[in-house]
């Protein structure tokens, strides 16, 4: 599957997904994320669980194990290897 530069790739255990609300509905992460940018992992990974212990009113009774992953472009050939100018 192809993993293009700038793309985030978000794994998560059915913790997140079979986390219920006080009606028993389960949270919808592809629904919750739907239409929303995140500049960073973390931005992604904080913004989920602030939706998810909303939905369930602070009150996940399952482990729940996230993971993000952002894709960054890679350096050019014979560039600076991660240096920032000016550093040797």
């Amino acid at each position: 599957m192809p993993f293009p530069s700038g793309a985030t790739l978000l794994l998560y255990t059915d913790g997140l997904n079979e986390a219920r609300n006080r009606a028993g509905d389960f949270y919808d992460p592809a629904a919750g994320l739907a239409g929303v940018e995140f500049a960073e992992p973390d931005a992604l990974l904080d913004t989920l669980l602030t939706k998810v212990n909303r939905h369930t009113a602070d009150r996940i009774t399952d482990d729940l194990a996230l993971l993000a992953v952002t894709r960054t472009p890679a350096a050019p050939r014979g560039g600076t290897h991660g240096l920032v100018p000016g550093e040797r």
